[in-house]
């Protein structure tokens, strides 16, 4: 975590303000009104200094007293209607931009192209459209015009303070100078630790839910012990780095604490030394003049404590600034052919692999072809289907698709609602009979009657209320009804036995002669035979295709795994009587 300087605080008020989109005008004019209100906070101590120097003149005027308090009052209704205005244009305007931040962003995932990083790396996506997005609307709607007010008030107190009482504003000058470095001593030792503490947090919080999700292996094997050992040295390094951080960081900030607090002493010896100079009226401008050091030192604390999280801000509108970049770069070319995919070169590489997970392919299903990839398991098969899907943007080369495509992914992702909403997702405004006809072709129908409610029967939250095996064929279904002119399955028959499995196979031989694109990435091979092309991949690269016959003769990757196949069929439970 670096040390946040004067420069990087405006370099990440900046960088925030470029992804406020349409909000960015009100941000900046609430930020103008907080300023506003930081200076109006100043205005009842800069009155009750000329308050009491009229009253060391001997002016007691009850209309003059009166005026001064009908100022202050005055000015306490303006700073308390500019800061309601602010606050209402500003909390408005940062949820604006954060709706803006996740549209953009979502709307460019399910666009033509993702970014690089793409929908499925890791949890980039949920990361950056959720926390990290949440945060940098905190700082745009709140933080930022905080920072604005809570600085403004001790600057309009300073340059008052220098005009009332020269002497006591330079107390106050060499103090602040000395917090200078302190704070920044105070954050740096704490910036030691942030990394180890963030990482032993997010191990804490992996092994809590390890422990918790494997609760049923740890039983049944008696791991009670094992795994709790292990959960007790996630909370132990956890508590220990917390430790530290209390031994060696709080104080440093300690330390900070009590300079501010020493600005008062400060004002109090520069009071002293303009007290021992005299002068008409002294008395009375060292009163005023303490009022508004107290203006000074009192914002500073706050103001410390906001500036303490903006690293993790900082990192946070890099990373949402990174993803908005990626996801406005540059297209793929539009398709000559709209129903065909056309990989062109097509490589894929992930950020933390060795090797590109899909590696040079080139590759077309035209309209109206069932295409079956195989290959062993690391083959780049499901990374291949996931750029088909547009679900990456490949690294080089391109990758051609229709405008629409139909995706059963192999971790099927199912919403809350009915079954039936579920299936018709693929295909909205679908009637009874087309969602029914899905299910059936999906080996489905006779589980959904099973279900009290049928077809109306509530999948819950993430389809749980459902089997592995009922959420993948629901998902199948979901694919079968669309219209889209590329269909693409990855391992759409591992839920299913052997006679469901001819069904589905049945299905998809005739959507590819309706005139549907069919990609089909398997590790069963009975569908193989009836495709169109069979593509063998291994590292990444296409090795052979062709044929089932073709391929069969010509490479020896899919004859081990056709044989491999063969047995698997001649597998029988045998029983005794």
């Amino acid at each position: 975590m670096a040390v946040m300087t004067g420069p990087r605080l405006v370099t990440v008020a900046r960088e925030a303000l470029s992804l406020a989109g349409p909000a960015r005008g009100r941000i900046v004019g609430g930020m103008v009104l907080r300023a506003v209100e930081g200076a109006l906070a100043c205005g009842p101590a800069i009155l009750a200094v000329a308050a009491l120097a009229d009253l060391a003149a001997a002016s007691r005027s009850t209309a003059r007293l009166a005026g001064y308090a009908a100022g202050c009052l005055a000015l306490i209704a303006a700073q308390a209607a500019v800061s309601l205005a602010a606050a209402r244009l500003t909390w408005t305007a940062g949820y604006t931009s954060g709706a803006w931040l996740r549209s953009t962003g979502t709307h460019n995932l399910v666009g033509p192209w993702p970014g690089q990083r793409g929908l499925l790396a890791g949890d980039d996506a949920v990361t950056v459209l959720g926390s990290d997005t949440r945060v940098v609307e905190n700082y745009l709607g709140w933080s930022l015009p905080e920072i604005t007010r809570l600085a403004a008030t001790p600057v309009v107190a300073f340059v008052a303070l220098l005009v009332v009482e020269p002497l006591v504003a330079a107390a106050v000058a060499v103090v602040l100078a000395g917090g200078v470095p302190v704070y920044r001593w105070a954050q740096a030792r704490y910036a030691r630790f942030a990394t180890d503490h963030r990482d032993s947090r997010a191990e804490l919080d992996r092994a809590v839910v390890e422990h918790v999700d494997g609760i049923e292996v740890i039983r049944a094997f008696g791991l009670v012990e094992q795994r709790g050992n292990a959960l007790a040295r996630a909370v132990s390094a956890y508590r220990d780095i917390n430790t530290r951080i209390l031994r060696r960081v709080v104080p440093a900030y300690s330390a900070f604490t009590l300079l501010i607090d020493l600005l008062v002493v400060a004002a109090l010896a520069g009071a002293a030394l303009a007290a021992a100079a005299g002068g008409a009226g002294a008395g009375a401008r060292l009163a005023g003049a303490l009022v508004l050091a107290l203006r000074v030192a009192q914002p500073l604390g706050e103001l410390a404590g906001r500036l303490d999280s903006l690293p993790r801000t900082a990192a946070s509108v890099a990373r949402v600034r990174r993803w908005h970049d990626e996801q406005t770069a540059e297209q793929a070319p539009d398709n000559a052919d709209a129903d065909a995919l056309h990989f062109d070169g097509a490589v894929l590489a992930y950020d933390d692999a060795r090797r590109a997970a899909v590696d040079g392919v080139t590759l077309k299903c035209p309209p109206g072809t069932l295409t079956v990839v195989v290959g062993p398991s690391g083959a780049g098969k499901t990374s291949l289907l996931h750029l088909a899907a547009r679900l990456w943007r490949p690294t080089r080369g391109y990758v051609r698709t229709p405008e629409t495509i139909a995706l059963m992914p192999q971790r099927p992702s199912l919403f809350s609602g009915t079954v039936a909403d579920n299936i018709r997702a693929g295909r909205p405004g679908a009637d009874v009979a087309l969602v029914e006809a899905a299910a059936r072709a999906a080996a489905l129908h006779d589980v959904v009657l099973g279900m009290p409610g049928g077809y109306d029967a509530e999948v819950g939250e993430l389809g749980n209320r459902l089997s592995g095996g009922e959420r993948q064929r629901l998902a199948l279904a979901r694919a079968l009804l669309t219209d889209a002119p590329l269909l693409l399955l990855d391992e759409p028959v591992s839920a299913l036995d052997t006679g469901h499995e001819q069904q589905v196979i049945a299905t998809l031989a005739r959507l590819r002669d309706r005139g549907t694109a069919v990609v089909v990435v398997t590790h069963r091979l009975a569908i193989a035979p009836s495709a169109d092309q069979v593509v063998v991949m291994a590292d990444g690269t296409i090795t052979d295709s062709g044929t089932h016959t073709d391929v069969l003769a010509t490479s020896a990757t899919y004859r081990a795994l056709w044989e491999a196949h063969e047995r698997a069929g001649r597998w029988r439970l045998l029983t005794h009587d």
